[in-house]
């Protein structure tokens, strides 16, 4: 994870220990902004496609001259901030040419300059170093510079700021060329034990409950890695016993935490000196435990037959956005209705009053972010009821029949209706049925020791894409010509129907 922007500590009291410590990847500005405090001519880069040959990372800070001038950034000025040491200064650079026909090319032979300074009085400058032609070829990647700053230049309690110009002399073919810097730093050597001012840079309300990651900002005073702890108050860290995460500034619970529950984290720098010394917790918030019905783990239980409710998708939430049924029509607000029989049953489905498009309907075997058995789907555009008959669900198995939509923001009342049918006819039509191969790249077989009606293949948004009448035990249909994917075999054997998940490869 890239870390921090820009940070300074005042010499102000005994507990607060100052040095040089700048870390700027530029990652966290919008288009064309600067880092607080900075001036001068360059700007943060788009992380658009045709900024990609330009940048080093997904963002970085550059400027471009279509003649010659120059072009300045300067850091902001952190007074009084040096502790004495020696000050390692390295960062990514790329100096980059743009023809006429908007190709990106070697800037021309004796482009002119790209120097580095630094002031310790904000008047005079230091020149640390200068890219040119002798020491930069272009290759189409970023280079890495490293200067140091002997300490003896910076002593104790000084100021210090640095500046970057791009010094353009000749153009050549080029309509413009650029200079650009990334993943900038400058430290100086620690001294004493880091301070304890990081701060959680994640939400700290409405926080998901499944294993969240926590991040926060990197301390001053140079650490070189964290402890964490976490727990219910800040007397008790049981929770996330104190884990050292090394130098990341960011730690994933390693548990699924309560609803609506305050937990406190601990963030204790430490680097060669030792720790830093009276941390202070901080909090962050769960979300509230979702409506009846939001999820899987609180989902509507229907465990009577016939069943029949009227909502609104509206009176839910956008709890997942991936199923194996779908992708495409599991990005609306979902409901779930959670079935787990006591012995085999086969049940139908209907979805009806459906008042708007893009919805869809499926059966899942166990929650949808686990689930790998689709047993029934239909999902399209249009406004349409949707119903599976004959499904065969096993005891002891829990079964979430969902419903959901093309996305968040289109929401729609609907009536479902969960009937019971009687096993004999769906459980003697299916024994001893199979299907192969599955995945399939060519021919996929059906086989029964029951004669076979017809079968059926749909894609994900519901349109029947094969068909074959049956009449026999034995059923082939031929998938070579179908794009891969996934799609559902609706099988009919003697009335009796059952749907199937069929991987196209």
């Amino acid at each position: 994870m890239k870390k921090i922007t820009l940070v300074f500590m005042l010499l102000t009291s005994m507990i607060t220990y100052s040095q040089i410590d700048i870390y700027e990847d530029f990652e966290s500005y919008s288009t064309g902004n600067l880092p607080s405090g900075w001036n001068g001519d360059f700007e943060t880069t788009s992380t658009a496609t045709n900024s990609s040959n330009i940048r080093c990372g997904s963002r970085s800070f550059y400027t471009l001259a279509n003649s010659a001038s120059t072009k300045t950034f300067t850091t902001k000025n952190l007074p009084g901030v040096s502790n004495g040491t020696n000050a390692e200064i390295n960062f990514n650079y790329k100096i980059v040419g743009l023809s006429t026909s908007y190709e990106y090319q070697a800037p021309e032979e004796n482009w002119g300059t790209f120097v580095f300074e630094y002031t310790t009085n904000g008047t005079d400058w230091t020149t640390i170093g200068s890219i040119d032609d002798n020491n930069y070829t272009y290759d189409g990647t970023c280079h890495a510079a490293s200067y140091t700053i002997d300490a003896s230049n910076l002593p104790e309690g000084v100021d210090f700021q640095f500046r970057g110009s791009f010094n353009l002399v000749n153009r050549g073919s080029s309509y413009y060329v650029y200079a650009v810097i990334d993943d900038l730093s400058i430290l100086q050597t620690a001294i004493e034990t880091p301070n304890c001012d990081s701060a959680l840079t994640s939400e700290t309300t409405n926080v998901a409950i499944s294993m969240p990651t926590i991040s926060w900002n990197s301390a001053s005073g140079l650490p070189s890695g964290y402890n964490i702890a976490i727990g219910l108050t800040s007397e008790d860290y049981t929770f996330v016993a104190s884990t050292d995460v090394g130098n990341s500034t960011e730690f994933t619970l390693p548990n699924t935490l309560e609803y609506s529950t305050t937990y406190y984290v601990l963030i204790t720098p430490y680097n060669a000196f030792g720790s830093a010394t009276e941390c202070t917790a901080q909090t962050f918030t769960t979300r509230a435990q979702p409506a009846v019905g939001a999820s899987c783990d609180n989902a509507h239980i229907v465990n009577t037959f016939p069943y029949s409710t009227s909502d609104n998708t509206d009176n839910y939430e956008n709890t997942y956005n991936t199923s194996p049924c779908t992708a495409t029509y599991m990005k609306g607000k979902d409901v779930f209705y959670e079935i787990t029989p006591s012995n085999d049953i086969s049940i139908n489905v209907n979805l009806l009053d459906i008042n708007s498009n893009g919805t869809s309907l499926s059966v899942v075997e166990g929650c949808v972010d686990a689930a790998t058995n689709c047993l029934a789907y239909e999902g399209s555009f249009g406004i349409t009821n949707r119903s599976f008959e004959d499904l065969l669900l096993y005891a002891g198995n829990t079964y979430y029949i969902v419903i959901s939509g093309s996305n968040s923001t289109q929401t729609f009342t609907y009536t479902l209706e969960i009937t019971q049918n009687s096993l004999t006819n769906a459980e003697v039509n299916f024994e001893g049925f199979r299907y192969y191969p599955n995945p399939v790249k060519n021919s996929l077989t059906f086989e029964s020791p029951n004669m076979i009606s017809s079968v059926a293949i749909y894609n994900v948004v519901g349109q029947k894409v094969l068909a074959t009448a049956g009449n026999n035990t034995m059923s082939t249909v031929n998938m070579s010509a179908l794009p891969n994917g996934i799609y559902f075999a609706k099988v009919n054997i003697d009335g009796a129907e059952k749907t199937i998940k069929i991987i196209k490869e």
